[in-house]
């Protein structure tokens, strides 16, 4: 945790071991207690706003740490993870598919709770997916999925972020278009949150 608000190799490194260990969940429940929330947040607050390896690899542990963990995803919320997120993707959303499938990744599993949801929304995160949809749109499934799925999160049960949604941008035109072009019909019937490890 030393490392975590300072640029290089070790914050990415320590972000990618948070990630590979997060698949696991008893890992999952022993990095929260550890403290891996908060330390992952802050290289995404700190190293990850200059280095888009960096926010890669952050993004990737946020991602890993919420999947299929309620507990996880309240403390990434409380620790400040969506805002961190949301950032990650004005930031750089633009320029790396990676990030755009890590953090968009992050956001479908983080916004599975109603707080988190709210605090996504606030902060962003709902331009900065329609930014995704429109420069990464057809890079390839991986990506196209992971938008599909935030767009659908982001929206679920929640008015605000519908508005933020379709006023981003053209987002509803944007979304219409995407799904047409990308998606093949047969993805949208995952299961109903669509979480991603």
């Amino acid at each position: 945790r030393t490392h975590g608000d300072g640029a290089g190799a070790a914050a990415v490194q320590g972000c990618a071991a948070v990630a590979n260990l997060a698949q696991d969940h008893d890992n999952q429940e022993a990095l929260r207690a550890a403290g891996a929330c908060d330390a992952v947040v802050a290289v995404l607050r700190g190293a990850g706003g200059a280095s888009v390896d960096c926010a890669v690899t952050a993004c990737a542990a946020v991602r890993n740490l919420s999947n299929d963990n309620d507990a996880n995803k309240a403390a990434l919320g409380d620790a400040g993870a969506c805002e961190a997120v949301a950032a990650a993707l004005q930031r750089h959303g633009k320029v790396s598919a990676a990030l755009a499938m890590q953090a968009c990744a992050a956001v479908v599993n983080l916004a599975v709770l109603d707080a988190n949801r709210d605090r996504l929304g606030e902060a962003g995160a709902c331009a900065g997916v329609v930014t995704c949809m429109g420069v990464f749109g057809a890079a390839g499934e991986d990506v196209a999925l992971q938008v599909v799925w935030a767009v659908k999160n982001l929206a679920h049960g929640h008015e605000a972020n519908k508005a933020r949604l379709r006023s981003a941008a053209g987002g509803r035109r944007a979304l219409l278009w995407f799904i047409k072009r990308t998606v093949a019909p047969a993805h949208m019937k995952r299961g109903s949150t669509g979480e991603v490890g």
